[in-house]
């Protein structure tokens, strides 16, 4: 049975910690698992390069001899110095490194692929390598914007830590394509997140939408997620609707504002787990994700498809490629198609979705692709 050491910055944050974790479970008695994860402290100066994790890894790597090092998110307490810790190591010890792409920040010191301008999100080409240097990229300044440019020029431009990792897993093809574009020559296999399918229970019927219009946000209420956008967006629709909202996050009280003065009904559910989420769906008419950064395959969208509600994303990253991978769903760019989807296509011609291959969600088929993933070598 080959050790795997699986590494992560966090146990607690979003979708890559909670694949992390899925991932570990899933391969129980098929590999001998260990993990490493951050103490979630760090400073200017660790944030560029840690040294405490850089040896503390390394001493775990001696002292457990793994087989396979598989790495999730490391940028944001870890630091790339984990992968030094990884290089000298593979010097002297045959080790497989694979490494699960939940973001851009091997391409990009910015991880959402963004820089700021006048304070406005910005997404840099996702079909031509463009240039970061002179650019903002945290909306925090232009002090931690360096910061992140030096952890990247560091690491990836001068030690070249990224060549340590063999294998790099890509959640979408968006993800594979976006690397490629921006030069990255490390073998890419694609492998969807894992998926917790619901229960069986039964059949959703279909809603009639007659008066007023149902809707569902699910994720974080922060900035790159497009929340504020929705809302500003709606207040221009002469329709009734009612947008169920479910998270939380830093914009939690400018959301609040809003739903108070807002002509549409605004309800704020707060952070709730999958069963009270499909409740809730049953009353729902759709799902929409308005992210405005390259979101790399949310498996919100995933989950809305299996609970039968049609799709509403913007015509962005992967969220148009994990929207395609169901029968009823709806993109847009400006606030004229958002309008037409709703008035149009969900106020009158409200259908049942499913996802169209859920196999390829199922943990069963994760499970067999990161089997043969880690028996290449």
């Amino acid at each position: 049975m080959k050790k795997v050491l699986h590494v992560n910055d966090s146990l607690q944050a979003g979708g890559a910690e909670q694949v992390f974790k899925d991932t570990m479970t899933i391969m129980e008695g098929i590999t001998e698992n260990y993990s490493y994860v951050s103490d979630n402290k760090r400073n200017i100066f660790s944030y560029i390069f840690s040294f405490k994790n850089f040896i503390k890894l390394l001493v775990k790597l001696y002292r457990i001899k793994p087989d396979i090092v598989h790495l999730h998110n490391f940028y944001h307490y870890l630091s790339p110095a984990i992968l030094l810790s990884i290089f000298f190591y593979k010097s002297f010890y045959k080790l497989q490194v694979i490494y699960t792409a939940h973001d851009y920040h091997l391409i990009c010191p910015n991880s959402g692929m963004q820089y700021y301008k006048n304070n406005e999100r910005i997404n840099f080409s996702n079909l031509k390598k463009e240039k970061f240097w002179f650019y903002q990229l945290d909306d925090r300044g232009w002090i931690i914007s360096i910061m992140k440019k030096l952890q990247f020029f560091i690491a990836y431009r001068v030690l070249f830590l990224h060549k340590v990792i063999d294998t790099i897993v890509a959640p979408s093809f968006f993800m594979k394509n976006i690397l490629s574009v921006y030069g990255i020559k490390n073998k890419i296999k694609v492998i969807r997140n894992p998926c917790s399918l619901p229960v069986e229970k039964e059949s959703r019927v279909s809603i009639p939408c007659l008066d007023s219009l149902n809707l569902i946000f699910i994720g974080r209420l922060s900035k790159e997620k497009g929340i504020i956008e929705l809302i500003i967006d709606l207040e221009r629709i002469d329709f009734p609707i009612t947008l169920h909202v479910l998270g939380d996050g830093d914009l939690l009280e400018h959301v609040q504002d809003l739903a108070k003065k807002s002509s549409h009904t605004i309800v704020m559910h707060g952070y709730k787990d999958k069963s009270y989420i499909y409740e809730l769906s049953r009353k729902c008419h759709a799902f929409i994700l308005p992210s405005i950064w390259y979101e790399n395959a949310p498996l919100s969208i995933i989950e809305a498809a299996f609970w039968g509600l049609p799709i509403v994303v913007r015509n962005l990253g992967g969220m148009k490629e994990m929207a395609e991978l169901t029968e009823v769903s709806y993109t847009y760019n400006t606030f004229e198609e958002l309008n037409y989807i709703i008035t149009v296509h969900l106020r009158h011609n409200l259908l049942i979705n499913r996802v169209r291959d859920s196999i390829v969600f199922s943990k069963d088929f994760y499970r067999a692709q990161i089997k043969s993933l880690y028996d290449e070598y």
